[in-house]
């Protein structure tokens, strides 16, 4: 990892075929492999609210519609498609997830990427030619057996959680390709995204596994963390390498309470004084109950600019997720 003493600002610079993550914040621009994505200009103002989904349905005209919907917004930003926990299925050898409809639906990678292509056509076609977008392939850490609300339904544990990983990133590399095989990408651009939750996986060891496995690959995309921090649970350096781990990952926290926001800015006061350094959030989610999200988004924000070491002028992206 390289050090340039430059101070204030932030850079997308293009690299052989990928995009290295400059980012330059008090005095210091610390350059990441693995940018792929369309990066917009940081503005003062509080960015534009996108819609982001847990997904509960497997109709590919649902999700086509919600596409359109959202392009038809007119909103730049990023666009989280939540297709739930990780999982396998035996009789299709096949990784995947189970997704949000309550039914225990078994969603092949292959499946899901079809759901996604979907969305994102709706989203191009229905769009004008000014808004770009970040659709994010999303999964949790929602680990079968760990007690935690939620995570204690039976499903179809995977195998290898390196692997699962492995697949995930490989399937959203497969994506961005499809996007600029379409002709879409001078507007849309692909991501990864986890909502890891300490409580779901209190042993940190498939959590990690699943992050190293998303990295395994040559130049994975972007993978934001819109999860956690649950006190009692993961060390600090075990939340930081799943929120931060100096290749991909960037904090995009779920921030429904004030409680939240200190929590992360706790862990960012804390990387600051580490090797690495402090954190560069790129974005805040919000979701339909606590915090509004202009509330959630301004208190990150304070938070993070209430220490010299953690500051930043804005946060880029600003989401709000919700069941279909």
């Amino acid at each position: 990892m390289t050090s340039l003493m430059v101070a204030g600002t932030e850079e997308r610079t293009a690299r052989s075929g990928g995009l290295v993550r400059i980012g330059v914040f008090l005095a210091v621009m610390v350059a990441f492999a693995g940018w792929k994505a369309l990066q917009p200009a940081i503005a003062s103002a509080t960015p534009a609210v996108t819609t982001s989904y847990y997904v509960d349905t497997e109709s590919g005209s649902t999700i086509q519609s919600w596409g359109c919907t959202a392009g038809q917004s007119g909103k730049s930003g990023t666009i989280i498609l939540d297709f739930g926990r990780p999982a396998y299925s035996s009789s299709l050898s096949a990784y995947g997830t189970i997704n949000f409809d309550g039914s225990g639906v078994f969603l092949s990678n292959g499946a899901i990427q079809t759901l996604i292509h979907d969305f994102a056509t709706g989203w191009y076609n229905c769009s004008g030619i000014s808004p770009k977008v970040k659709i994010a392939w999303g999964t949790n850490n929602c680990i079968n057996g760990s007690g935690a609300s939620g995570c204690n339904i039976p499903q179809p544990q995977v195998p290898s959680f390196t692997t699962a990983g492995t697949k995930w990133s490989q399937f959203t590399n497969s994506f961005g390709s499809w996007l600029s095989s379409s002709g879409f990408s001078s507007q849309e651009s692909a991501a990864g995204a986890i909502d890891a939750e300490p409580a779901w996986n209190p042993g940190w060891n498939d959590s990690h596994d699943l992050i190293a496995g998303y990295n395994s690959i040559s130049a994975p995309y972007i993978d934001f963390d819109y999860g956690s921090l649950d006190p009692g649970y993961w060390t600090n350096t075990q939340e930081y390498y799943v929120a931060w781990n100096n290749t991909t990952s960037f904090p995009f926290p779920e921030v429904y309470n004030t409680t939240v926001a200190s929590e992360w800015e706790s862990l960012d006061e804390w990387a600051a004084g580490q090797s690495a350094g402090s954190m560069y959030f790129e974005g805040v989610m919000c979701t339909t109950t606590g915090l509004s999200c202009s509330s959630a988004y301004s208190t990150m924000l304070s938070d993070l600019q209430s220490h010299s070491s953690t500051t930043q002028s804005s946060i880029p992206y600003l989401t709000q997720i919700k069941f279909g």
